[in-house]
């Protein structure tokens, strides 16, 4: 019998975070890619705005480090791309897995255009966020051979700090028609780890950057043959990255990302502990010895309810078999990583406890992660709070399940 490294290996997709600028290529990440019901809730928001009639397409995806945005990110670029191209049909393929009917309209509406989507994809950097998303906007319009021989000169040119915002959003009404008049269906903008350029422009307010998205979020809604489509990634809300800017540009903050649909990109644990087990490569079977092991933590688990929400024996069983060699304990004992900042960022993103107060968040995400029963205190105002609590309830319930009741 060989040994367990010979057996049970980690699929190398999993060993390396994703950067979507080189790896917008790499087909075995595509392959990897596991819908989530975040992921389906996402696509789905895009999916309303395929068309090109006006539609609210500028999309902010918020969550904690490892919850899944830059790979979401990956994937939605080979979704929408040529569908000539290998990366789309493995794309669509693991959509019509996770969900037939909405598989069906990205597919119809796809395979009426030859060329898909023009894809823009920027990786968050300390840097001028003009600079970088107008650098990659030019070397895509390079690399599609649009027909516009100066196009490419003049977005290169823009691609600096201190460009007015009256020459940019010109630049890319016009990749949008010469992508239309190529076949094209819509342009992509993707900006990861966004608030590093936001965090660069609390540095550098005098550029007012911050108002590029604000424009590219309303030019988003707009009527046109090639739709734009700006969906960015980030660990906070905007307003987090706005702590040393005075007030009125913290409200002017609060506004641009009010151009936003925002998504808490937050898995219930019953999803995360999926994305685990999908990690594992496993050759041949079980020793009868861990069956009857894992069957009857399996057993034991159930019998005292401890099982997450949206997990039954038998799914916890398969969970187990596939997560093996580690053991169900280590898997259940502890919450899944992150899951105590993802519940406080949820709470904070929902409205249901202020960013001010983000350790009355941190408190409820703690014993919530941690199957506490009750929280008792005097916190009337962010916790016991008569009109929140039940609304505080209710998202828990999404995320860990009804075992937390809030008192005084």
């Amino acid at each position: 019998m060989g040994s367990l490294a010979q057996l049970i290996r980690i699929k190398t997709a999993y060993t390396r975070s994703i950067n979507l600028a080189r790896d917008g290529e790499s087909l075995e990440l595509i392959r990897a890619y596991l819908p989530t019901s975040r992921t389906l809730e996402a696509l789905t928001q895009i999916a309303e705005g395929l068309d090109d009639k006006p539609h609210q397409r500028a999309l902010a995806l918020i969550g904690p480090y490892g919850s899944g945005k830059s790979a979401f990110g990956l994937y939605l670029g080979a979704l929408l791309s040529p569908h000539r191209e290998e990366s789309r049909q493995i794309a669509a393929s693991t959509l019509h897995n996770a969900d037939v009917k909405l598989a069906r309209r990205f597919t119809e509406f796809l395979d009426n255009h030859e060329n898909g989507f023009l894809r823009v994809q920027v990786n968050g950097i300390p840097d001028s966020l003009v600079r970088q998303l107008m650098s990659a906007l030019a070397v895509s319009v390079e690399k599609n051979q649009l027909t516009d021989p100066a196009l490419v000169a003049d977005i290169r040119a823009a691609a600096r700090p201190g460009t007015t915002m009256d020459r940019l959003l010109p630049l890319f009404r016009r990749v949008q028609s010469a992508w239309a008049n190529v076949g094209g269906c819509g342009v992509l903008v993707e900006i990861d780890e966004l608030g590093k350029f936001l965090e660069y422009e609390s540095y550098h307010p005098e550029h007012r950057e911050i108002h590029l998205l604000q424009i590219l979020a309303e030019h988003a809604q707009e009527l046109n043959r090639a739709p734009l489509h700006l969906v960015v990634m980030l660990h906070q809300a905007f307003e987090h990255y706005s702590h040393r800017l005075g007030k009125r540009l913290r409200d002017e903050w609060h506004k641009v990302q009010g151009r936003f649909t925002t998504l808490a990109f937050l898995e219930p644990a019953e999803q995360s502990l999926a994305l685990v087990a999908s990690s594992f490569e496993q050759e041949g079977k079980l020793s009868p010895e861990v069956e009857s092991s894992l069957t009857d933590w399996s057993s034991r688990l159930a019998g005292e309810m401890a099982l997450p929400l949206g997990l039954d024996e038998a799914k916890s069983l398969s969970l187990f078999r596939r997560c093996y060699p580690l053991h169900p304990l280590t898997l259940f004992i502890f919450p899944s990583p992150g899951q105590v900042e993802q519940i406080a960022h949820g709470l904070v993103l929902r409205g249901l406890v202020p960013p001010q107060v983000a350790e009355d968040a941190l408190h409820i995400a703690i014993a919530a992660a941690h199957g506490v029963d009750f929280i008792l205190t005097w916190n009337f105002k962010h916790i016991a709070n008569p009109t929140m609590q039940y609304r505080i309830a209710g998202f828990l319930d999404e995320i860990t399940g009804p075992a937390l009741y809030l008192h005084t």
